[in-house]
């Protein structure tokens, strides 16, 4: 009865947790949170605030432009006057000009409105990049999920791969008697789809680590994955939506932006007059010695004949710039709740699924028991029933790691969501044993 054990033994790998015996070698355990905590170091997210960094540059460049600025002139000329009867009086002319000069009411405020859209450009572009590193958070937590899945596909695989090997060389002797060639082909067949599905779930496990590395943009060694579930999901709408609304980056910008829309103020009548005041020195010199200096003030104003026209547009599309960003917070809104609702569609779908291959791994493990009982008692002389139910359950094995995997996945877009006033339980792990493993 030595392979009903070792059976039993190879088919618990696909369980979360497994023994340390089962542990690759050199493989050092990763958790999950260590990858999502290294985000700062994905290429996307460093793109993203790099975005950020050149639009406070550009801030702070056209800030510093401001206020008060400088200015000064040098230019050389040759005079020729026409005076009185006909004569000319030629002479060179060298002439500086410095002063300062400052924007007003207007022109200061068409300043301060230049700096408001860079402003309004930077809170924009750090919505941008915390919705970046939401979405590569949530890509790490699918890509650490499917490489679980792969893992345990893998040792699964393995380890039946090893005692079905060892029991068809036990049932070589016995082809003809209580067993039919055809019957012994089937399991070999069995064989080769556990070698195939080796192969494969040992290449995704490296594509998986792969995507790992792309998306944090550093090099990761091969790791032994942990049960990649850290908490429970809240499982009502409306919390998940208004904790979703709270944290969502692209939200927050929004709100931030109106905020800066709403302090600018409104309208007035000096806002359309374009001022500047310039204090002004002159310094001339003359080849015929009449030099002389000359120190001003001087006043500019620019003043549409439609003031109170263009001072009601201003204010209308002030208007619409709140109204536009309000619009966009409610169309975020509501694609936020269409795909919360699609999540939590998903989650509960892949739920169920998950329950019923587990039923039917329950079910497989019993047809394996009985099977081997009627062969231990004699009730069946060939052992192709038991090893059918073996293959079967090793089948169904395989099958409750996919629903396992579509549940990891459903789960990803909902676990970065913090909801502290609906606590719920950490799910536990499929197990696939449910009893004690048989001895006999």
């Amino acid at each position: 009865m030595r392979f009903f054990l070792s059976l039993t033994v190879s088919l618990t790998v696909a369980a979360t947790s497994l023994p340390h015996a089962f542990a690759m070698d050199g493989e050092p355990p990763l958790e999950r949170t260590a990858l999502t905590a290294a985000l700062d170091t994905s290429p996307r997210v460093q793109a993203a605030r790099a975005e950020v960094d050149v639009i406070e540059q550009q801030h702070r460049q056209l800030e510093a432009e401001g206020g008060w600025r400088a200015f000064g002139v040098l230019s050389g000329a040759a005079v020729n006057e026409i005076e009185g009867n006909n004569g000319n009086r030629r002479y060179d002319r060298l002439q500086g000009d410095i002063g300062v000069s400052r924007p007003l009411l207007g022109s200061l405020t068409a300043q301060r409105k230049a700096l408001l859209t860079l402003e309004r450009q930077r809170v924009r572009a750090e919505g941008r990049t915390g919705e970046i590193t939401e979405t590569v958070g949530r890509e790490v937590r699918e890509a650490y999920a499917k490489y679980w899945i792969s893992d345990r596909r893998y040792r699964l695989a393995s380890a039946w791969h090893q005692r079905l090997s060892q029991r068809l060389e036990g049932l070589r002797s016995q082809v003809g008697t209580t067993l039919r060639a055809s019957e012994f082909a089937e399991a070999r067949s069995a064989l080769r789809l556990a070698r195939e599905n080796r192969r494969r779930a040992r290449n995704d496990r490296q594509m998986q680590l792969h995507a790992l590395e792309a998306l944090l943009g550093e090099s990761i060694r091969p790791f032994d994955p942990r049960w990649p579930v850290e908490r429970g999901i809240c499982r009502r709408a409306g919390v998940l939506l208004e904790a979703a609304l709270a944290a969502d980056p692209i939200s927050d910008s929004a709100r931030r932006e109106v905020a800066l829309l709403l302090e600018r103020g409104t309208s007035g009548l000096t806002d359309e007059v374009q001022s500047d005041l310039v204090l002004a020195h002159t310094q001339t010199v003359e080849d015929w010695d009449e030099n002389g200096d000359e120190t001003s003030v001087g006043l500019t104003a620019e003043i549409p004949l439609s003031l109170g026209q263009a001072r009601d547009a201003r204010r209308n599309l002030r208007n619409a710039e709140v109204l536009q960003v309000q619009r966009r917070i409610e169309a975020n809104r509501q694609a936020l709740r269409g795909r919360i609702g699609v999540a939590m569609a998903a989650l509960r779908n892949t739920t169920q699924a998950r329950q019923a291959a587990d039923e039917r791994l329950d079910q497989a493990r019993d047809d394996w028991h009985e099977e081997r009982r009627r062969l231990q008692s004699g009730l069946t002389r060939s052992p192709m029933p038991a090893l059918r139910a073996a293959i079967r359950w090793y089948e169904i094995a395989e099958e409750r790691l996919e629903r396992e995997a579509e549940w990891l996945l459903a789960r990803a877009p909902l676990e970065g969501i913090e909801t502290p006033g609906c606590r719920t339980p950490r799910p536990d792990a499929m197990d696939m044993l449910r009893e004690e493993i048989p001895t006999s």
